[in-house]
C-alpha cells in the first residue's frame, strides 16, 4: 500500500482551470511558476 508521495507530473489541458481545482478544492498551495523551456509550456508547483 502507498503510504507517501514526493512528486508527480500531471498533464492538464488548461493550466488556471487546474490550479484553482488543486489549491480551492484539494487545498494545494501554489509553490512557483517554472518555465519549462523555449516552447511557451509554463508548470506550477504545488504543495501540501
Amino acid at each position: 500500500m502507498i503510504t507517501e508521495l514526493s512528486h508527480a507530473t500531471l498533464l492538464v489541458d488548461d493550466l488556471d482551470e487546474a490550479l484553482a481545482y488543486y489549491t480551492r478544492v484539494l487545498g494545494f498551495v501554489k509553490r512557483d511558476d517554472v518555465d519549462m523551456g523555449g516552447d511557451g509550456s509554463l508548470a506550477d508547483r504545488l504543495a501540501r
